[in-house]
């Protein structure tokens, strides 16, 4: 299933987005305007083994800094300032504790 296909599937699925969401699922960056005067970009991109890094050609802090540049690269793209981050890591198990903490 290409991704095109797959959001609009889950957009079927959903109930209307309520008028705080300006600009939802299908974009890079959701906008959301939670109270008047206060406009938030918030963005989750992944990058997956094998397909964006390889642990053979990246160290563990240039796979972190890489997670983080592409996110902040979503937001300034819209025009927006990152200020924070949300992290969501999903590991093999046996993983080492000291690539987790150098990530």
């Amino acid at each position: 299933m290409r991704e095109r296909d797959l959001i609009n599937h889950i957009v079927s699925l959903l109930p209307k987005a309520p008028p705080e969401i300006l600009r939802g699922i299908g974009d890079d960056t959701a906008l959301l305007r939670p109270q008047e005067g206060m406009d938030l970009l918030v963005t989750s991109d992944t990058q997956r083994e094998g397909v964006h890094f390889r642990w053979e050609w990246m160290t563990p802090e240039e796979v972190g800094y890489r997670l983080v540049v592409v996110n902040a690269s979503d937001v300034y793209s819209k025009g927006g300032s990152p200020f924070s981050a949300f992290v969501t890591l999903a590991l093999p198990v046996g993983t080492p504790e000291s690539t987790v903490h150098r990530l």
